[in-house]
């Protein structure tokens, strides 16, 4: 994954990724995430919510999606990690109101749906996972799209894949299209093939003038 939220760290040690912005850079990680047996395409199997008063419902690897460890990376060893010698990469831009969290269980999700065997990938802005933050997000999506761009940067330039899909949700469409009507696709980078943009959050007009450049990608699906 890749995220500009802040960077949280426990007296443990264990990692975390609020709701506000980080350093105006991005931090690189991998998450492990496991997909239940019981997981029916499309769902995302997480506890029920209970009244304010119950403690909340512990998760069960066996009942739901579950992050089990985030370990964030220094670049370098993102890349070694991350990097395959022969395969695709699928990348997923969650929308507004998202926590980081929730951003991974869905990604994780719809690789595991897709049956995808590549790199799975997941980019995090730093949404604040409000309803009533919707102006919040409007402005952060457009601080994030610079790190978007560096992320894919390095995705493209860095880990040996022979094609990138991407997948966005929403407002992240804002970064994603905003980052892909001025993209370079340099020799030797890897292409960016299959884009779906998922109820893209974005005004028609402005999505009509970056549609002129869709015919640079192998296919993008409104």
């Amino acid at each position: 994954f890749g995220t500009d939220r802040l960077l949280n760290v426990d007296d443990e040690g264990n990692a975390a990724f609020g709701d506000v912005r980080g350093e105006d850079k991005v931090t690189y990680g991998i998450a492990s995430v496991s997909i239940p047996h019981i997981h029916k395409e499309g769902s995302l199997e997480r506890p029920k919510r209970r009244m304010m008063i119950w403690p909340p419902i512990d998760e069960d690897p066996n009942k739901h999606i579950v992050i089990h460890k985030l370990t964030p990376l220094e670049l370098s060893d993102w890349i070694r990690n991350s990097r395959i010698e022969e395969g695709e990469g699928l990348l997923f831009i969650h929308g507004f109101n998202v926590t980081f969290n929730e951003a991974v269980w869905r990604a994780a999700q719809i690789c595991h749906d897709l049956k995808f065997t590549g790199l799975k990938l997941c980019y995090s802005w730093s949404s604040c996972g409000k309803v009533q933050s919707y102006a919040a997000d409007e402005a952060t999506i457009d601080w994030s799209e610079e790190h978007l761009r560096t992320f894919l940067t390095q995705v493209t330039t860095k880990l040996g894949l022979s094609r990138l899909h991407i997948i966005a949700h929403s407002m992240g469409n804002r970064a994603l299209l905003g980052v892909l009507e001025n993209w370079v696709n340099l020799p030797g980078s890897t292409p960016i093939s299959q884009v779906v943009l998922a109820a893209p959050d974005v005004d028609a007009g402005r999505f009509r003038q970056i549609s002129r450049i869709f015919e640079k990608y192998e296919q993008v699906t409104l």
